[in-house]
């Protein structure tokens, strides 16, 4: 297992909001970085900074992902970006040290 920093940019029109949402109640951003990863990585465990509310846009939310995926961190990043929809977009992949949380190593958010 690895542990990721995806920095995440979405235009939130579209979405009921960050956080993974029961089907019926629509399409979040959580949920469209778990399926793109699933698709060529396999499963994942992503985990945000912080939420958005349904409607809201975000330039640089930051989530840590635990994965298998053996896969390069540039090459990761283009991978999801084929996959996502247009008006989501990975801008960048880190590595992290094992045990880092996007959620409760966060020093500042705005």
């Amino acid at each position: 297992m690895r542990t990721l920093l995806f920095t995440i940019a979405y235009e939130g029109t579209d979405y009921v909001g960050w956080q993974r949402q029961p089907a019926s109640a629509g399409v979040s951003v959580q949920g469209l970085i778990e399926e793109a990863h699933a698709q060529f990585a396999g499963p994942a465990s992503v985990a945000g900074a912080s939420r958005t509310d349904a409607g809201v846009h975000a330039y640089g939310q930051v989530a840590s992902v635990t994965s298998q995926a053996p896969q390069p961190v540039d090459v990761l990043r283009r991978a999801m970006n084929a996959t996502l929809p247009h008006d989501v977009r990975v801008l960048e992949v880190r590595e992290m040290p094992r045990g880092f949380h996007a959620r409760y190593h966060a020093t500042r958010k705005t």
